[in-house]
């Protein structure tokens, strides 16, 4: 008896003993990790503060900041498991939100991002022109898996529990402000092809900075205009101030009339004392033709030796008026002028207006056309003296001899003619 008592002890001794080794295996067999996953982190590299109407690269850095829990507790993995802190395949995308800014770049693989290792992107972007400044939060947007369980299958052969994890990882920028210049209205004064005239451009700040010590520039992009004073300065350009700003320009003699592009930006220093230039706003320039003066009276005839008295009618077909007109004629061999000007005064587009010269002609004159050069001198809507291009009055040299004046006048001609007619008719009759 007592032996089988002694024995039973021991029996169950080695039952503890199986169990104890079986469930150490199992254990061993089962989930080796809980609590660990990825955790990622971005910021900018560079600069984060960004200007309306502008575009941007910005280069974002994506870092894995996970905490392996079981590494805190002394245990480590297999060579041949992968660690459950470590993004998976990560996709990352950058959103705007509600920020008034717009990403160019498409969303793009950044592969697995292990705990403490970092991934970088660059974005393009561009930043509204009627952007507000302030502080704003873009978002990327993560999508990746990691390992969230694992079992050890048999010496070698683990079997993975992933898990998909998203993460919108805010990024904060700062949108400054810019002096933004909207046009109000365009005006020009004499602005035509051969002259010198002004453009006359209101502008107001739309923007949300103040502009020190500011100046507008305009650029001849059509390259028919030439402008003498390119930058006028403004002086402080206040959000919501308006300015009216007058440049001076020349346009070519070869210049059409018409509406030709230009721009016009401001370059100023801001409140960070840096100098600064406006995005560039596009305006059309209208370049008209001006006064243009042409004679529209008939040719003159003169006898060799005689003075005339010449009515000549100038005609402004041009779309500016002329003020102050006054015409001349430059009398050359065989003339010679009594009265060489003639006031016309104001002359609209389309007016026709009357001078009249008193000349001579000299008695050796040969009897040819020939022209006598005449001008128009007036003053523009800026008071400014101009003098138009030469134009010709035709004046023929006669011969005074009555052989000569019946041949040029119609009236002898028909009635010799008609003289003879009557004298072959009374002819013929006598005949028959």
């Amino acid at each position: 008896m007592r032996d089988k008592k002694t024995k039973i002890p021991g029996q169950l001794f080695l039952i503890l003993i199986f169990f104890s080794l079986t469930a150490g295996h199992a254990c061993g067999a089962g989930e080796q990790f809980l609590g660990s996953e990825p955790s990622l982190y971005a910021t900018i590299q560079g600069d984060s503060e960004l200007y309306p109407g502008t575009y941007v690269t910005l280069n974002i850095v994506v870092e894995n900041h996970a905490v392996d829990n079981e590494g805190l507790r002394g245990l480590q993995y297999a060579s041949f498991s992968i660690n459950p802190t470590t993004a998976l395949g990560t996709m990352i995308d950058l959103r705007a939100e509600d920020a008034p800014v717009k990403i160019k770049t498409e969303p793009f693989m950044a592969g697995d991002i292990a705990a403490g290792s970092t991934s970088e992107g660059s974005y393009y972007v561009y930043v509204d022109e009627d952007a507000k400044k302030g502080r704003y939060n873009l978002v990327l947007h993560a999508e990746y898996s990691y390992i969230s369980a694992t079992t050890l299958i048999e010496p070698g052969r683990w079997d993975y529990i992933y898990k998909e994890k998203t993460e919108d990882i805010q990024i904060p920028i700062e949108i400054k402000g810019v002096v933004k210049p909207k046009i109000i209205s365009v005006s020009t004064k004499n602005l035509s092809p051969g002259k010198k005239g002004e453009i006359e451009v209101v502008i107001k700040n739309i923007g949300y900075e103040t502009g020190y010590n500011a100046a507008a520039e305009i650029s001849a992009a059509s390259g028919v205009i030439r402008f003498v004073d390119g930058s006028v300065f403004t002086g402080d350009f206040l959000p919501g101030d308006t300015k009216e700003i007058v440049f001076s320009a020349d346009v070519e003699d070869g210049a059409g009339e018409g509406i030709y592009p230009e721009t016009l930006l401001i370059t100023y220093t801001d409140s960070y004392g840096k100098i600064k230039s406006s995005v560039s706003e596009n305006f059309g320039v209208e370049v008209i033709k001006g006064p243009k003066f042409r004679i529209v009276s008939d040719s003159f005839g003169m006898n060799p030796g005689e003075k005339s008295t010449l009515s000549v009618v100038f005609q402004n077909y041009g779309d500016d008026t002329a003020y102050s007109a006054m015409a001349r004629i430059i009398p050359d061999s065989p003339f010679n002028a009594e009265t060489d000007t003639a006031i016309l005064g104001d002359i609209k587009p389309g007016e026709n207006k009357t001078a009249y010269f008193k000349i001579s002609m000299d008695s050796d004159a040969l009897i040819v056309p020939y022209g006598i050069n005449t001008e128009i001198k007036y003053r523009d809507e800026s008071d400014r003296l101009i003098l138009s291009d030469q134009m010709k009055i035709v004046v023929c040299a006669e011969d005074g001899s009555i052989l000569t004046d019946i041949i040029t006048n119609p009236i002898a001609i028909a009635v010799l003619l008609g003289a003879v007619f009557l004298f072959l008719y009374f002819f013929n009759q006598k005949r028959s």
